[in-house]
């Protein structure tokens, strides 16, 4: 595989090998300098040595130099050519300084054969060039230690040992001082060598930090797009069933005809409970989105919250005409069981509204170290190119005219964000006309011997019974319009405002309310936890109670669950409301008095 030796935004850190690399391209950007100064040195020496040399040996020489030069200056080419996609660094590496190294040979040859002991100003001379040569590489070798030292090791070293070995007190000293002379150039061309490594790093960080910024302007601006559009298409279905509760309202209010006033009645209901529902998924939306709600991860077994499902469902798929098939199966998975319910039961809604006969399965299977749950459908079906899209908020196929029968266009976008906060693999795969598999892959607990019943399960119907039911909220047209309803049901109502005014209920000498329900935030900063918490204590027994609230806020939703008392957020639609009545009363009715 190609390495790009550039660093690039999706590489969160520098690596050593993008800077060697940088490193070998800036010596080979030196090339042109050094090969017009090398060509120039060797002219001026060749000149100097003209009278005094053998021509041919001292021709044979410069051609050797020559090609030395060439030499190098065809490895650096190459090695530009081939920038930034370098395959082999390490190659290159020892290629441009093997070139170096055989220039600074060719001077230490010229050392050996024409260095001139009895010619003080030719000494002098060569000392001059080759001392200006080492330090000229300093400058551009240096960015590659081993280059810096592949060329003047082997020339000052050639030159030192030579006035060492020529016996003399003056050569004895110009070979001491040459030594030190290329020790302090190593320790400069080190220090330099480690700026252009620090510089070369800065600079690709900063070449990272802006491509996560372009990055990050992208995303912004995609994000930007997306929330104009999703606020667009939110304020469009908001503003549709407010404006059509408005006209039957009125239409309502000056109606004569009775049946009429009940078609428009209804048509009103229908109307609240699209703006409720509408109400309730932007608010989830929102909550997921501020990281509002809290992910309690433990290992529970999947089967009871499956069948769960399927009891809650059947009957709908029955009144369509689809068989809802629930697989069996003994894993655990190890997640939240709460917010896996809330995106099971979005997938089997949309299965629902989008199949219109054959089957829809629900189950669960190991998928390797992961257990994997699914619903499985025959109905329409997704074509390709849109399934990436239908996790789009308000993007709905089949649907141009947004007709709200057929869903809002949220409930796959709250499945992704769910599934996100999970940290679960969420996969669809779809053919159209013959079906769709939503799948979710979860973190697999310890297969369990038998099924956990420790599960609640939801109650297969209304048991049909009249209740007393203690309401408790503080504001009063909420208040009444609840006890109309419960007292519609059949129930009979004690409705009160304040937490005083439900325990002095209890007080009195009438008979004990089955099941209380109350509203979270009452007056004077009491809360309907507390009150319940309270009237528990003073019956010294269970009482069946629920909390109604329209603050749902992640702490305020742990805190109620501590104490297993069920929460219906407001608003809530008059079924849900039924059936939590039918389910608190039933298990009233169940449990010894």
């Amino acid at each position: 595989m190609t390495e790009s030796a550039r660093p690039t935004g999706d590489q969160p850190v520098i690596r050593e090998r993008d800077i060697a690399a940088e490193q070998l391209r800036l010596l080979s950007v030196q090339t042109r300098t050094a090969f017009t100064g090398n060509l120039i040195v060797m002219l001026l020496l060749v000149g100097a040595f003209w009278q005094r040399a053998d021509h041919r040996v001292l021709l044979a020489w410069a051609g050797l130099l020559a090609l030395a030069v060439f030499l190098r200056v065809l490895a650096a080419n190459g090695y530009l050519r081939e920038w930034p996609d370098i395959r082999h660094l390490h190659r290159w590496q020892r290629r441009i300084t093997g070139a170096i190294l055989l220039l600074s040979l060719c001077w230490s040859l010229f050392i050996m054969l024409f260095f001139p002991l009895d010619a003080p100003w030719l000494m002098v001379l060569v000392v001059i060039l080759i001392s200006g040569l080492t330090s000229a590489s300093i400058g551009s070798t240096s960015s590659h230690l081993p280059a810096f030292l592949a060329f003047t090791v082997p020339m000052m070293g050639t030159l030192t040992i030579r006035f060492l070995v020529a016996g003399t007190a003056i050569s004895l000293f110009v070979g001491i001082a040459g030594l030190a002379y290329e020790i302090m150039c190593v320790i400069w061309a080190r220090n330099l060598n480690r700026t252009i490594r620090g510089s070369i790093r800065l600079r690709f960080e900063n070449m990272e930090l802006i491509n996560q910024l372009r990055k990050e302007k992208v995303r912004a601006e995609a994000a930007s797009e997306t929330k104009s559009r999703f606020l667009a298409a939110a304020s469009h279905d908001l503003r549709q069933p407010l404006h059509a509760l408005n006209l039957y309202l009125d239409l309502l209010s000056n109606e004569p005809n009775r049946d009429k006033r009940e078609e428009f009645l209804e048509r009103s209901r229908e109307a609240g409970d699209a703006l409720t529902g509408l109400l309730d998924a932007l608010l989830d939306i929102s909550r997921l989105d501020s990281d509002r709600i809290q992910v309690n991860v433990r290992v529970f077994p999947i089967q009871p919250l499956l069948d769960s499902l399927h009891r809650e469902h059947v009957l709908q798929a029955r009144q369509q005409g689809i068989e809802l098939r629930l697989g069996r199966c003994r894993l655990q998975a190890e997640s939240d069981p709460l917010l896996l319910e809330r995106i099971l039961r979005n997938l089997l809604s949309n299965a629902l509204r989008y199949t219109h006969e054959g089957k829809i399965l629900l189950g669960c299977r190991p998928h390797g170290d992961r257990v994997r749950v699914f619903v499985a459908d025959t109905g329409i079906g997704i074509p390709p190119m849109e399934l990436e899209r239908i996790f789009d908020e308000f993007h709905q196929l089949h649907n141009p005219e947004r007709d709200r029968s057929k869903g809002l266009g949220l409930g796959l976008a709250i499945v992704r964000r769910l599934a996100e906060r999970l940290d679960a693999d969420l996969r669809v795969r779809s053919v159209p006309g013959k079906g769709s598999v939503f799948s979710l892959d979860l973190p697999r607990g310890p297969e369990s011997p038998a099924l956990d019943s420790s599960t609640p399960a939801m109650p297969d119907g209304a048991p049909g019974h009249a209740w007393r039911i203690l309401l408790i909220d503080d504001e009063t047209p909420v208040l009444e319009a609840t006890s109309h309803l419960l007292r519609r049901w059949g129930h009979e109502v004690v409705a009160v405002e304040t937490p005083q005014e439900a325990v002095a209920c209890l007080k009195e000498d009438q008979p004990l309310p089955d099941l209380v329900l109350c509203d979270y935030r009452l007056r004077e900063g009491k809360n309907g936890l507390d009150a319940l918490l309270e009237m528990r204590a003073m019956l010294d027994r269970p009482l069946p109670a629920a909390i109604l609230s329209g603050d749902t806020s992640p702490e305020i939703r742990e805190r109620i669950q501590r104490h297993r008392i069920p929460l219906l957020p407001k608003p809530a639609a008059p079924a849900r409301l039924r059936a939590l009545v039918d389910a608190l009363g039933t298990g009233n009715r169940a449990s010894p008095s």
